[in-house]
Order: structure tokens, then sequence, then C-alpha cells
């Protein structure tokens, strides 16, 4: 596939990948069954979850794929990631590499070496694409791979964000405010405080409902969230399996 575009009725721009062979108006056309068109937000969007997830940084974003990814393929009932293992895991010792990512699959997943290729790890993802009305899902595979917002958690955060700031302790609170900072009255206020230093980009996810599945809003305060940024994405993805 390569990259095209279109326009929808109201001329905004649409990105896609499109087959070649429907490029170039080729003779042999893509078998019956076969991905002809995606849409490319969906696409590389769902790689981006997927990265992230793999890798355990999640500050990877679209523009780091051509980066980390030799290649991408799109199947009827599958989809195929071949990792750059150099550039996926920079300070690991290149043997090590296959064995960071058996750790970190899940059920029904697989990842192989990648034949005639070193350097290169296949990730093989039971994933499919749902095409539909133009639009397109990813659909199939391990359900925890879907976004759900926990609406728990959500109003937590945000009322977090809102006692901070009325106490002058928030971290987004100006300096000078701080320095009158008050401490939430109650053991449970205290605890809920702690959602307003989680990483912005677990926020983020949280907002969007791409927080692990299974996590709950009683495991995020009965235990206690490191405060580096860089270990709360593994510390959410193990509370939430307790």
């Amino acid at each position: 596939m390569s990259p095209s575009f279109g326009y929808g009725k109201s001329g905004k721009p649409y990105r896609y990948y499109i087959a070649m062979a429907l490029q170039v108006a080729s003779l042999t056309l893509p078998a019956d069954g076969a991905i002809r068109r995606v849409s490319a937000t969906a696409v590389e969007g769902f790689l981006c979850d997927q990265l992230r997830r793999l890798a355990d940084r999640p500050l990877i974003e679209v523009d780091d794929l051509a980066r980390l990814l030799r290649r991408v393929e799109i199947r009827t009932d599958e989809i195929h990631l071949v990792i750059d293992t150099a550039e996926f895991f920079p300070d690991e010792h290149p043997d090590l590499c296959l064995s960071a990512l058996k750790r970190r699959i899940r059920e029904g997943e697989q990842v192989v070496p990648e034949s005639g290729t070193p350097g290169a790890i296949r990730v093989v993802l039971p994933q499919r694409l749902q095409l539909r009305g133009g639009r397109t899902r990813i659909v199939g595979g391990d359900e925890e791979t879907r976004s759900v917002i926990n609406p728990g958690i959500v109003v937590a955060l945000k009322r977090a964000h809102t006692d901070l700031i009325a106490l002058k302790a928030s971290p987004l609170s100006p300096p000078d405010e701080q320095r009158d900072a008050i401490a939430p009255v109650t053991q449970y206020e205290r605890q809920l405080g702690r959602l307003a230093f989680l990483a912005p980009e677990l926020q983020r996810r949280i907002l969007a409902g791409d927080q692990p599945r299974d996590l709950t809003l009683r495991a995020i305060l009965k235990n206690e969230m490191p405060l580096a940024w860089a270990d709360q994405t593994a510390w959410l993805e193990r509370i939430s399996r307790t």
C-alpha cells in the first residue's frame, strides 16, 4: 500500500493507505477479500497504541512509526508488525529483545525472529480491520485492546484537579500560590489528590479510555504511586492485574 488522500463532501481532506495495484491501474487487482483501502488515522492510531504497550513507552507518536517499524502487513484476520529491534530497544542487548517482547505480549499474540532479516522481530496481532461506510475499525483479538472509558476514574481525576486548585496545591498552580498551599483534610482526599500528579500522557490516556482494561479507582487509591513519571506506566499495568 501507499499513502493517498481524498476530500469529503465538506471539502475536508481524509488520508488513506491504498493498494498500489489500484493506484497504478494494474491489470492484476488485489484478490477478493484483500484489504484495498484503509483509513490512515485509524491504522496509525492503532499502531501507536500497540507500540506504546509493547515498548512500555507512552510517548510514541505517529512520527516515530517509520523509525520503529520496518514493515506492517494488514491481513484479513491478522496484523503483522516487523519491528526494528535496535530502535525499539535502544538500551537492550540484541539477544534479549525477543525475550523482552515475549514478556509483554497478550494471549493470542505471537513474536518470532524475522526470517532472513537480522535485527528484526515479527509481532503477530490477532486483530482484523472492519470496513463499514468508509470507516475503519480494528476488531477481534484481545478485548483489552479496545478503548473503554472508566467513568469512576475520570470523575476522580477531574475532582483531584479541582480540589487541589482550590487548595492552591495543584501541580498546575503558580509558584506564588503554592507557597500558601493547604493539604487535603481527609485521607481519602489526599489519596485522590495523587491522581493529579500522574504523568500528563497517562492522564490523557485515562480521559480517552486507553488505561489498562482492568484498572480500577480502588486499585489506584490503595497502592502507593511512584512519583517518577517514567515508573507510572508499569505501575498502572501492575496494579490492574492484582
